[in-house]
Order: structure tokens, then C-alpha cells, then sequence
């Protein structure tokens, strides 16, 4: 998937263990932390896409 240029700030609240796993894991990796967000976000919207995908073609299976 082609990365938009365009970027835009948002405000995350996370438990405090949840940071720190993040800001560990970037700094193991040298990467930023806000490049490790993103990739976990996309992943996930990635996967949420699929299963919705799949729910979409059952029920257009059972309708038709």
C-alpha cells in the first residue's frame, strides 16, 4: 500500500506499559516511534479490512 505524504497529528492516550514497550521496541530497532504506531495501525486496519471483507461475502452468500 502506497504511504500518503500528507500527515496528520493526533493525540493517543496509552497505558504507561503499552508506551514503554513502543519506545523500547524503536529504539532496539533505530526507527521512530511514530513509524511503529503507524505500521501497527495499518496492520491492524489491514486485518480489520479482511475480516469485514469475509462477513460481507457470507451474508451476500446467505441473501442471494
Amino acid at each position: 500500500m502506497a504511504q500518503s505524504t500528507k500527515k496528520r497529528r493526533v493525540n493517543l492516550y496509552l497505558d504507561e506499559d503499552v508506551y514503554y514497550v513502543f519506545k523500547t521496541m524503536a529504539a532496539v530497532e533505530k526507527r521512530r516511534l511514530n513509524d511503529l504506531f503507524s505500521e501497527a495501525i495499518m496492520e491492524y486496519a489491514k486485518r480489520k479490512g479482511e475480516e469485514i471483507k469475509k462477513m460481507m461475502d457470507a451474508v451476500s452468500k446467505i441473501v442471494s
